[in-house]
């Protein structure tokens, strides 16, 4: 049971190492569906309006990532820490979260020392680091895909 933080702080030291080592010309955000879609939408929803008062876009997209944005802009303004701040934070718990849902996973099936492996693995993944450096609905939902294999 001891290796259960250990899948829990290393997604966070691998992305902070990650975010740190990356070039700033690759650090950039170009998620064109975050400025388009999401952003604006989940702003939307903080301002108090209706999914379909936000225009033809917010009914283009699916609204589960626009409602984890809007609970992360929310905390944001409750903490009063920067929106970039609170992103960072929200893709931190959901790729930890993702980890030990995985090393659950593993451990049922391989026991602890490869499940311990599984996790690593996952957490320095080229893949799953590149979704970190930006706002995505795919990193979001990494644990809700991990949850679905658990149940």
């Amino acid at each position: 049971m001891r290796q259960i933080p250990i899948a829990a702080i290393m997604p966070v030291i691998t992305v902070l190492l990650f975010w740190t080592f990356l070039p700033s010309t690759f650090a950039v955000n170009d998620s064109a569906d975050y400025f388009a879609y999401y952003a604006p939408m989940a702003h939307g929803l903080l301002q108090g309006k209706a999914l379909d008062d936000l225009g033809p876009n917010a009914l283009a997209v699916p609204p589960g990532y626009t409602t984890c944005l809007t609970l992360v802009f929310l905390a944001a303004q409750t903490l009063n820490i920067p929106e970039a701040l609170a992103l960072h934070l929200f893709t931190l718990l959901c790729l930890c979260t993702a980890s030990m849902l995985l090393y659950s996973i593993a451990h049922d099936i391989w026991g602890p020392t490869f499940s311990l492996a599984a996790s690593g693995f996952f957490a320095a993944h080229p893949f799953v680091l590149w979704l970190t450096k930006q706002p995505n609905s795919e990193t979001a939902f990494l644990a809700v895909l991990a949850l679905s294999f658990l149940l």
